[in-house]
């Protein structure tokens, strides 16, 4: 896999809690400016051509998933979202564990 620009980082440690966030790339930044424009557009064809550039962005993967379950094509969907998942966890810091019930991932980061 190519890198996606997505990354996360340790924000903070605290007693029994560890403080992530994900982090984009000025590249990414800029994926996600068209992203938005595309989305704007509501033309889900300008979704596909910008995953046929960025085939790991995580915002049009998301979007894409929606429209193909909106007409019915649930497989796709559920690929778009297990690339989307896929992406987000080879973004994940090192010492970052789903199952540690430890570690913090702040929505609004």
């Amino acid at each position: 896999m190519e890198r996606p620009g997505i990354s996360m980082v340790l924000l903070e440690t605290r007693p029994g809690e560890q403080h992530f966030a994900f982090e984009h790339s000025r590249e990414y930044q800029l994926v996600q400016f068209k992203f938005l424009d595309a989305v704007e557009s509501m033309d889900p064809n300008n979704l596909v051509l910008l995953l046929q550039m960025n085939p790991y962005h995580v915002d049009s993967l998301l979007q894409l998933s929606d429209v193909c379950r909106m007409q019915e094509d649930q497989e796709m969907a559920r690929d778009l979202i297990e690339r989307a998942l896929y992406t987000l966890e080879c973004a994940f810091h090192p010492v970052f564990s789903l199952t540690s019930g430890t570690c913090r991932l702040d929505y609004r980061h």
